[in-house]
């Protein structure tokens, strides 16, 4: 889901800056495939591999 709150930018000696945050669970597992976004790929990371890195912080524990 994309959530946008502007118009365009009719200035253009002005840029705009953009933010992307992706939220995933702890059952997420690295499934590199061609074609995806190379920001996403981590280097020595191996295919089925959890996303605990701190490139991907918990930023909301669970509670027992």
């Amino acid at each position: 889901m994309i959530l946008h709150g502007s118009q365009g930018n009719s200035n253009r000696g002005r840029a705009r800056r953009g933010y992307g945050a992706r939220y995933i669970g702890t059952d997420v597992r690295y499934d590199p495939r061609i074609g995806t976004a190379q920001v996403l790929h981590v280097d020595g990371l191996a295919p089925g591999a959890t996303m605990e890195l701190d490139r991907y912080p918990v930023v909301w524990p669970r509670t027992p």
